[in-house]
């Protein structure tokens, strides 16, 4: 099999790998599917096609279907893959027609399924001779996920959202006192944005106090205004952005993760930046501090829908029952991080999620918990004002800053203890 079939069958092991058992694409080593000696160049073109295809999933299984005769039965889902990852070629990827057909077929005579070789030929020249304009972005997003941002956010922002999702999004540097540089676009004081990866690792590596964090990522730290010298507990620590910027606006932090592989991770990143936090590895909801915190961060698990733009894959892995199984962690480690608080103390509590079951519902459920508690007034210097929302809490979505890009999806609310 030559690099060229061979790059193209490992796609579609990955891609099916990945669906069918619900495992992001990161997590996947080429390696197990035959690509152990794969150059770096084509192991980044597999990764590249996979998340292209994760990317206009709903698009891509529209066309695909127009061309069937009869959908594929589910045992033969890698052939569907298959197709796909030759439709992401066609459609998204600079490679002629030919060799996306030939060497997407290829591929498929060297599996158990070389029988549909001639099927598959035959549906992928007809869609490479009259490529069928795309449906709208909408129809990447899973229905049930659909209809509930419909009901929260309106179609027009959810049918932005969809478009802004189906480009690949700009890298956001974050540092204590960044500076703008061609091609650079100066966001905030602290956030510069580029779209080119060249410029990006030259200015990481100018500036090794800078790191990559998504604008809207900044913004739960940011909403808690001067913290020089407070104590906080980074709850949710890991892999350390907000460690980071925590300390580099003069805090004194107690990070926070039960992993000790991410907590291993988030020394190396403070170490490479000469920063230094007291790292803790636990389980929070089985932790106590030995001082109450002035502050607590409680960056918590889950969803991770708002990364849509750089996690194509998270709408398609994510099952619907397990949006409501995290807003239980997140409800306990609500609860949790309260009972460390002293008098006067700051809870921030902050997902990466578009949900509102994992933020808008979690703040009035966990008010009517605690009569002590109250939101607190962000501090707005650093922030993209559109997302405060009139009670005080903050609220992205990937459409806004739309002309600069876009941002990830958050909800944080900061609460104070009478």
């Amino acid at each position: 099999m030559d690099s060229a079939t061979l790059t193209r069958k490992i796609a579609a092991d990955v891609l099916h790998h990945a669906l069918s058992t619900r495992t992001a694409p990161e997590f996947i080593a080429v390696s197990q599917f035959g690509g152990a000696s794969m150059r770096d160049d084509d192991a980044r073109f597999v990764r590249s096609m996979v998340l292209s295809a994760f990317r206009h999933l709903g698009q891509i299984d529209a066309v695909i279907t127009r061309y069937l005769e009869k959908p594929l039965s589910p045992s033969k889902a890698w052939v569907m893959c298959a197709l796909r990852i030759g439709i992401v070629q066609l459609y998204f990827h600079d490679v002629p027609a030919h060799a996306a057909v030939n060497t997407t077929v290829e591929a498929l005579k060297h599996t158990k399924f070389k029988a549909l070789s001639g099927l598959s030929n035959a549906v992928l020249k007809k869609i490479a001779q009259q490529k069928p304009e795309l449906p709208e972005a909408t129809i990447n997003i899973p229905g049930w996920m659909y209809a509930r941002w419909q009901a929260h956010y309106g179609a027009e922002i959810t049918r932005a959202m969809a478009q802004m999702a189906s480009v690949e999004p700009p890298y956001d540097v974050y540092g204590a006192d960044v500076k703008n540089a061609a091609p650079m676009l100066q966001l905030n004081a602290h956030t510069l944005r580029c779209n080119n990866s060249e410029a990006l690792h030259a200015l990481l590596g100018d500036q090794p106090h800078c790191f990559v964090q998504d604008i809207a990522a900044s913004y739960p730290v940011s909403m808690l205004g001067n913290i020089a010298h407070k104590h906080v507990l980074d709850s949710g620590a890991a892999p350390g952005g907000k460690t980071m910027q925590l300390l580099m606006q003069g805090a004194q932090v107690t990070a926070l993760d039960r992993s000790e592989k991410r907590m291993a991770r988030l020394k190396e990143n403070l170490a490479a930046r000469g920063l230094h936090a007291s790292c803790i590895v636990a389980d929070a909801l089985a932790f106590t501090p030995q001082t109450p915190p002035d502050i607590v961060l409680l960056d918590a698990p889950c969803s991770a829908t708002g990364t849509w733009r750089k996690h194509p894959e998270v709408l398609h892995l994510l099952r619907e029952e397990t949006v409501q199984e995290l807003a239980v962690v997140q409800k306990a480690l609500l609860d949790q991080a309260w009972s460390w608080l002293r008098s006067g103390g700051l809870l921030a509590y902050s997902v990466c999620s578009l949900q509102p079951e994992e933020g808008e519902d979690q703040l009035s459920a966990f008010l009517a918990r605690h009569a002590d508690a109250r939101i607190y007034s962000p501090d707005t210097t650093h922030l993209y004002m559109p997302a405060i929302q009139p009670d005080g809490t903050l609220r992205t979505h990937l459409a806004m800053m739309a002309e600069q890009g876009g941002m990830d999806g958050f909800f944080a609310v900061v609460f104070e203890k009478a």
